[in-house]
């Protein structure tokens, strides 16, 4: 039995090795098309049919090796372990060979799909049939829908191959995987291409239906034009008035404008059709063409017709409303004396508007530039600025139009100045008003007037007691015309008694008296005099600074309020008052400074602190921020904290305490380099601030006239509440003077006028700032004369009315120019920009004219200078000022009724650079008995002027203390031996013409022996920078060092 077991285990063996693994290692091409793919899978499951019918013997083969030995029993496990590993790889060669299979059938479907729809593509050119676009989109649906499930089979395949592969070596699945992915390469490259096919198969269609939409509107509108034609031509019979035919002729236009748009639109579907080549649509395009082309002659045989009618129905009526000039008012004989100004003038009325012709003795006067003549409002006028004797003589206006014409002739007499001379009746003076008593009280001005008349013109002498008054600082003499007047100021006791005046000439004199009694004044005893002083506004130094403490520390803000008179100073948290209550002291020291103190700081201290001070003068304020936190339990190394929030100025920081702990030895002066800087306006703010904004600002320009009222208004916000300044052309707006109202009601500012003055005419400006930024908005008002509101008259009422006129002086309304705001003299720098500015009022607008040195300057002889003239604000800029440009400027304005002139300087200087720092002033340490070098380096032009200042007091050159000024803009400040008392704050001040600039630090010194002690230390360097004419400038370091603790080092 064990004989047969062994034989048939042998044949197993053999059949498993010879035959099985044998057809696993020759069979493991998969091929690369569906033939080749359909072979494998059919061979291995052929072979697993095989396989399975081998199951029988395998059972029986294994049941029988229970009863062997141990050595059969392994043999038997070997083979049974082959048999099921065979089987395994056998299960997965036809599972990966049924995926290829169906992956090459998928590819051979989407191959047949790709070639219909590019035959569908090409053969289906029936872009207007919906039954083929509806068919080709599903078609291409397909297409996706296929290629979709071939990548997924395909991705599914590759996944598995390499699965199979890593265990079944004899699998060629390299090749089969690369065959797979060429082939889905293959498709997306032909759906690429398809869709592009597709795409431009989608934007034909589209093309075709915006040509048949747009053929069918075209053919719609001209269905409607020959409706609209038939209307017109029908109501065209009916036309009896120029008017009439003129709202036809619109209609006409009306209709042109729709024929341009219709026009447009043939014009792009005829470019459409021959791009595209769409033969089917060019019988009906020029179908559509010959219909519009129709439509477009009908219209205009209409037009022109209509054009014709409307002629000459409007020569009809002008003939048949035509009026021969009539001339309601004749002229006037005239005289006149010589270089008075002269107008005469007619109302003269016709149908139509009569042509007018002046004539001065039969000649026409037109080219005359001394006569200007006027024809408006049916008023026909001739004036003369200026008359001269050659003036005189017969004057004629003629009036005429088709209807016919009519003329009025008068005489005018310039009388010369010698016959003027020769009529003036000689005679003595006369005093017409005499003068009165006055009587005032000491310290009052006295006045004494009288009228006196004569020819010629009188000298007028006035006396006190028989003593000649002349004029001085307290006696002022007046003389206007025929009003004479003497003014006493400030009138003594011994100024009373009798006052005299004489007025003589060659015909004689005449007298007038008068008495003063001033009245003494009971005066007091005298006082001491009051202290006077000038008042400055508040200001902080130092301000507060940012403190950050651990809690239960103490911690005191201090300030010194400066300010004449002293100012009141309040403290707040978080804009809440403080006052003194059990954990808080405000206390009030020597020298105005002012500090808050809080003995043991806790969680509920930390927030915002501010100080204000206020005074007559102004006012000013500090804010600083404290940080309270949990106190630390190790210092474990160095470590630089920025503070991001700092005040401007500090104070110095206290000398260093003595300690216990040994430490090595080290340098003795200390560099605690800058580590951020910060602008000052952003120092203690709250986040929340924003800067001023105009939510609605004021128009541009604002016109109005004289005696009305208006209201100008804006809207402004921001955190905190901005300040706000009203200027007038520059100049700020004094409240309750009368010249304006100022409003404010919660973020509306508002300026109202009323009534509104000549001189109100200028440029307004609202400017506005906080702590975040500075804003402005302005805006012109120009003042103009009232207008008189025509009334229609009858013709005999207007022949009374102007028969009443010329008994009257002819005057114009008006008023010369004025400067509300001069010209001021500007000093610029090389280059720089110079800008003259001034604002000028008059009525009629005067004509503005600008001279240099007295040559007249223009815009087209001085292209280099901007000119400037809006709402009678005038301005000369100059953009890039040399010194060619010095000179002085004048500004000349010019209206009929006067002239006014301003004048200023410009001075241009050579360009200076304004001091600063290079090399800046870093706070030091040093030890007490060893030598200071304190070294910084200057830039300016000219050369800066540098002064050393400890604690703000100049610091003289000695032996002890030495000022070295080195090349190169260097500066040293050597103390050759430091004390204790030389601790404080030190500053190098830099000052050449163009301005300054300030670098300062602390100098902290310990005492002799003693090294720096584990304490923070603070180091601030202020730096300041004024250019000339400009705000200041300051940048501030500031960091905190904490020394290693040497002692917790591991």
């Amino acid at each position: 039995v064990e004989e047969r077991f062994r034989s048939e285990l042998s044949n197993m063996q053999s059949w498993l090795s010879q035959s099985a693994e044998a057809f696993l290692s020759s069979s493991g091409n998969m091929g690369e098309n569906l033939p080749q793919a359909a072979d494998f899978l059919t061979r291995h499951k052929q072979f697993a049919t095989d396989i399975t019918n081998k199951d029988t013997d395998v059972f029986t083969l294994l049941s029988r090796s229970k009863e062997l030995g141990s050595n059969e029993k392994n043999q038997v496990s070997e083979f049974h372990h082959r048999y099921e590993q065979l089987k395994q790889t056998l299960e997965s060669r036809v599972q990966l060979g049924s995926l290829y299979q169906q992956f090459h059938k998928f590819a051979k479907e989407m191959n047949a799909s790709f070639d219909s729809l590019d035959s569908l593509l090409v053969s289906n050119r029936g872009f207007s049939d919906q039954r083929i676009s509806n068919q080709m989109t599903q078609v291409f649906r397909m297409v996706q829908d296929t290629l979709t499930q071939a990548k997924h089979q395909g991705d599914k395949f590759v996944s598995l191959a390499k699965a199979v592969g890593t265990t079944d070596h004899n699998l060629q699945v390299d090749k089969a995987v690369d065959c797979v992915r060429r082939a889905l390469n293959e498709h997306e490259q032909r759906i690429s291409k398809v869709s592009q096919s597709w795409l431009e198969w989608q934007q034909v269609q589209e093309s075709v239906d915006r040509i048949n939409n747009v053929i069918e509107e075209i053919e719609m509108w001209i269905q409607e034009s020959w409706e609209i034609i038939h209307t017109l031509e029908k109501e065209a019979q009916a036309v009896k008035t120029s008017e009439d035919a003129a709202r036809l002729t619109t209609r006409v236009d009306n209709f042109k404008q729709q024929q341009r748009l219709q026009e447009e639109k043939l014009h792009i579907i005829e470019e459409t059709v021959k791009k595209l080549h769409f033969e089917e649509h060019d019988h009906k395009l020029e179908e559509v063409k010959r219909k519009y082309k129709d439509i477009v002659d009908r219209m205009y045989q209409f037009g022109n017709k209509m054009v014709t009618v409307t002629e000459t129905l409007r020569q009809k009526e002008i003939v048949e409303r035509m009026e021969v000039p009539v001339i309601l008012a004749q002229l006037r004989d005239a005289q006149v004396d010589e270089g008075q100004r002269f107008e005469m003038s007619a109302r003269i009325e016709g149908q139509p508007e009569p042509k007018i012709q002046w004539l001065k003795d039969g000649v026409d006067v037109s080219s005359n530039a001394d006569y200007l003549t006027t024809y408006l409002n049916c008023t026909a006028s001739l004036r003369i600025d200026e008359t001269f004797v050659d003036d005189s003589g017969i004057y004629t206006v003629k009036a005429a139009n088709p209807a016919g014409q009519a003329q009025s002739s008068a005489r005018l007499t310039v009388k010369s100045r010698s016959q003027l001379q020769a009529e003036i009746d000689e005679n003595k003076p006369r005093f017409v008003k005499q003068l009165k008593n006055v009587n005032v009280s000491e310290g009052e001005s006295a006045t004494f007037d009288c009228v006196v008349v004569g020819q010629p013109e009188p000298e007028v002498i006035w006396y006190r007691e028989e003593q000649l008054i002349r004029e001085s600082t307290d006696v002022q003499l007046s003389f206007h015309g025929d009003h004479c007047s003497l003014t006493l100021k400030n009138t003594v006791p011994q100024d009373s008694g009798l006052y005299k005046v004489t007025a003589r000439n060659t015909q004689g004199e005449a007298t007038s008296f008068c008495r003063l009694n001033v009245q003494a004044v009971v005066r007091a005893p005298p006082r001491a005099p009051s202290p006077q002083y000038m008042q400055v506004a508040p200001s902080f130094a130092p301000a507060l600074h940012n403190q950050t403490l651990v809690e239960g520390q103490r911690c005191m803000f201090e300030v010194r309020a400066t300010g004449e008179p002293s100012p009141t100073v309040v403290w707040k948290f978080n804009n809440q008052q403080l006052v003194t209550r059990e954990e808080i002291q405000v206390i009030e020291a020597q020298n105005n400074y002012h500090r808050l103190v809080i003995d043991r700081v806790g969680k509920e201290h930390a927030g915002i602190y501010s100080v204000e001070a206020v005074n007559a003068a102004g006012e000013a304020k500090s804010v600083a921020t404290l940080i309270v936190s949990v106190p630390p339990t190790v210092v474990h190394a160095k470590s630089v904290t920025p503070i991001h929030h700092t005040s401007i100025t500090h104070t110095p920081t206290p000398p260093p305490r003595p300690v216990q702990q040994q430490y090595d030895h080290h340098d003795t002066i200390r560099v605690v380099e800058e580590y951020m800087e910060k602008d000052v306006q952003e120092l203690g703010i709250s986040p929340s601030a924003t800067p001023p904004e105009f939510v609605r600002q004021f128009q541009a320009e604002y016109r109005v006239e004289i005696n009305e009222k208006i209201r100008m208004e804006c809207l402004l916000v921001g955190n905190p509440r901005p300040k706000v300044q009203w200027l007038f052309n520059g100049r700020p707006i004094v409240p309750n003077t009368g010249f304006c109202q100022l409003t404010n009601v919660g973020d509306t500012y508002a300026v109202i006028l009323n009534p509104v003055r000549a001189e109100h005419q200028g440029t307004y400006q609202l400017i506005a700032e906080n702590i975040r930024g500075r804003t402005e908005c302005s805006t012109v008002v120009t003042v103009t004369e009232q207008t008189v509101k025509e009334t229609r008259e009858s013709r005999g009422e207007a022949v009374a009315f102007y028969q009443q006129q010329e008994k009257r002086t002819i005057k114009r309304a008006g008023h010369p120019p004025h400067f509300t705001q001069t010209l001021v003299s500007v000093i610029a720098a090389d280059e720089e920009e110079a800008k003259f500015e001034g604002v000028v009022t008059g009525s009629p607008s005067p004509e503005v004219v600008w001279t240099k040195d007295g040559e007249q300057i223009s815009a087209a002889t001085h292209r280099d200078i901007r000119f400037s003239n809006i709402g009678g604000r005038v301005s000369l800029t100059f953009a890039n000022a040399r010194a060619a440009h010095s000179g002085k400027y004048m500004c000349t304005a010019k209206n009929e009724c006067g002239v006014a002139t301003s004048s200023a300087q410009l001075v241009i200087r050579p360009r200076t650079v304004a001091p600063d720092f290079v090399q800046r002033l870093i706070s030091k340490e040093v030890a007490e008995g060893d030598s200071l070098r304190w070294e910084v380096k200057v830039t300016g032009d000219p050369t800066p002027v540098v002064t050393w200042l400890r604690d703000g007091q100049p610091i003289p050159h000695c032996d002890e203390v030495r000022l070295i000024a080195e090349s190169d803009g260097r500066h040293v400040l050597h103390i050759v031996k430091v004390e204790m008392a030389d601790c404080g704050q030190f500053t190098c001040l830099a000052e050449n013409a163009a301005g300054e600039a300030r670098s300062t630090a602390d100098l902290v010194v310990r005492p002799y022996g003693t090294e720096p002690g584990n304490y923070f230390h603070v180091t601030k360097v202020t730096q300041e920078r004024q250019v000339a004419g400009q705000e200041v400038t300051r940048n501030q370091a500031f960091s905190i060092e904490q020394p290693v603790d040497k002692q917790l080092r591991p």
